[in-house]
């Protein structure tokens, strides 16, 4: 995909980027999503065909608390919780 300028990145990043803004506005502290990501055409499920449906997703990962407090604490964030 590519029309000039916007090309699979661009498309990619705004899907996540949607996706971030949907969740949001669904009651989703804004503060709670760690990262949003676009992969474009490196990461695909139907890697024959790059144009197949199963390729153009998102992904949403949902991290428990405990969790999501050791992940930050390993990447010199905040202290995990006991």
């Amino acid at each position: 995909f590519d029309l000039g300028n916007y090309g699979n990145w661009e498309l990619s990043s705004d899907r996540a980027n949607a996706a971030r803004r949907a969740l949001i506005r669904g009651g989703i502290p804004a503060n709670k999503v760690a990262r949003v990501e676009g992969f474009a055409d490196s990461v695909l499920f139907d890697e024959k065909n790059s144009r197949a449906p199963i390729n153009r997703r998102i992904a949403i990962i949902v991290l428990k608390q405990n969790i999501a407090d050791a992940i930050k604490a390993s990447a010199g964030g905040i202290e995990a919780k006991p």
